[in-house]
């Protein structure tokens, strides 16, 4: 039997069914509701509460400023490990004359912090990767979102085949397309950081984006209510503070100094 699905028009005087009512495959929302959501999509099994958040909240685009980043033409050219280069031209604190700065480019699965050890191409403003051409001339890169590398934001992976995680990035970095990114104040920074890694924001990344990559264009939509900032930042530093010292434990992080067990 497939999904019976029934809308409800608050206008009607034979129908007062209110919100969202589910029973087996049997879905009955009221019209209005479809309204509040960005695009007017059919998030038809959308509960009361997720709604009154699109009602009463703003939308992070609103906020703070979901983009795309550099997408090189050629990964095997231009990235590397950051321990596969000579450390004399690695720029690893974001300092100017060096040829490969740290690149978010995504990665597997983790919160907080992390994937920090690839970097890329970048000497000179990225003059190779901005004339980084097919042979018949068409420029094969896309240094997209210039005016945002080397600032501070908070980052997920793309595709993600399960739930996506959001993870703090310094002002170090060069963002990717596949390690795309939001970016805006120090705080309310940090106080998205907490709402994206949230099981709230989860389940509504899953109405906004059922499919398994994510997009700036998603994140831009995820209604944000704000509560008692001070708190949830403070709890987001600490998160943040652990899952880097777990990530600086190994030796594949460049802050690495010694193993905790010694």
């Amino acid at each position: 039997m497939g999904t019976y699905i029934r809308l409800v028009d608050y206008g009607s005087q034979v129908d007062k069914e209110e919100g969202f009512l589910c029973g087996g495959d049997r879905y009955v929302s009221n019209n209005i509701n479809m309204a509040d959501f960005p695009g007017h999509e059919w998030i038809y099994w959308a509960s009361d509460n997720v709604v009154n958040a699109f009602k009463t909240g703003t939308i992070l685009g609103k906020i703070a400023n979901p983009k795309q980043g550099l997408i090189t033409g050629s990964v095997s050219t231009f990235v590397r490990l950051w321990f596969e280069c000579e450390n004399e031209k690695l720029g690893l604190s974001g300092e100017s004359g060096k040829k490969w700065y740290p690149y978010n480019s995504g990665g597997s699965f983790r919160k907080w912090f992390g994937n920090q050890e690839n970097v890329v191409d970048w000497e000179n403003d990225g003059i190779r990767i901005k004339s980084f051409k097919d042979e018949n001339g068409k420029l094969k890169s896309r240094p997209q979102g210039i005016d945002c590398y080397f600032k501070e934001c908070v980052s997920w992976s793309k595709i993600s085949t399960g739930r996506c995680a959001f993870r703090f990035y310094g002002d170090e970095f060069i963002f990717s397309d596949a390690g795309m990114a939001v970016f805006g104040e120090d705080k309310k920074l940090l106080y998205l950081l907490g709402l994206l890694n949230s099981s709230v924001s989860y389940e509504v990344l899953k109405m906004l984006s059922p499919t398994i990559n994510v997009e700036a264009g998603d994140i831009k939509n995820v209604p944000v209510l704000f509560g008692d900032v001070d708190e949830v930042v403070k709890i987001v530093q600490d998160s943040v503070e652990i899952e880097k010292e777990e990530w600086d434990s190994f030796e594949t992080s460049w802050n690495f100094k010694k193993h905790p067990l010694l």
